[in-house]
């Protein structure tokens, strides 16, 4: 778009929703039981490992998807004002930026809960309110192992200004000097203590 019968402003702007598939649900089924169950006992050396033996301390390590996997999609905006200065010099200011959700997160569902301070054994010292994880608090579902999940929660923003200057000289020789200043952040940590949570809820009313 050029605004000014100067003829010498564009301003440019435009977006755009990509999705990604999620085409390898297969590599995070491959150990689901009762097919291909894959058991874990953390009660034994490495070295002292038989093959061909059974370990009764063995525990599943379940895998699987979040129910009601979403498909990740990012959201891209720009907005760009250039300017002639001269006839061989042009100054561009423009934002680029994104915003990206149902991320793709690899986490394990069978965390041990945390502790809501002041109930036991949350230190004296923690204000009401605070999580305190244990170092000997049990699984979530301590009948199984720790799992891998994949779930669609992951949350990410971009936010970029760039300025850039050319200048144009004879025979086809230019110079380019530019300034990129950006700004970006992901959000998923806090996410590990809330799944565990909901995986022990829903383990506790199954039958």
């Amino acid at each position: 778009m050029v605004p000014f019968a100067s003829k010498k402003t564009v301003i440019r702007a435009g977006g755009g929703l990509y999705y990604a598939l999620i085409d390898a649900l297969d590599y995070r089924l491959d150990q689901t039981a009762p097919f291909n169950t894959v058991y874990a006992d953390k009660s034994i050396a490495f070295s002292t490992i038989n093959p061909n033996a059974t370990y009764k301390a063995a525990k599943i390590v379940p895998s699987g998807v979040q129910a009601n996997l979403q498909t990740p999609a990012v959201e891209s905006y720009t907005f760009r004002i250039e300017q002639h200065l001269s006839a061989n010099t042009m100054l561009s200011v423009g934002y680029i930026g994104s915003h990206g959700y149902h991320g793709i997160l690899s986490i394990d569902a069978n965390v041990p809960l945390p502790t809501i301070c002041p109930a036991s054994p949350c230190p004296a010292s923690y204000p009401a309110g605070t999580w305190y994880n244990s170092s000997t608090a049990p699984l979530a579902n301590s009948a199984l192992s720790n799992s891998t999940h994949w779930f669609s929660e992951g949350v990410s923003s971009y936010n970029g200004l760039e300025v850039d200057v050319n200048h144009h000289f004879s025979h086809g020789f230019a110079i380019s000097r530019g300034l990129h200043l950006r700004e970006g952040s992901r959000r998923w940590r806090q996410l590990k203590y809330q799944r565990g949570d909901e995986f022990s809820r829903v383990r506790r009313q199954s039958p």
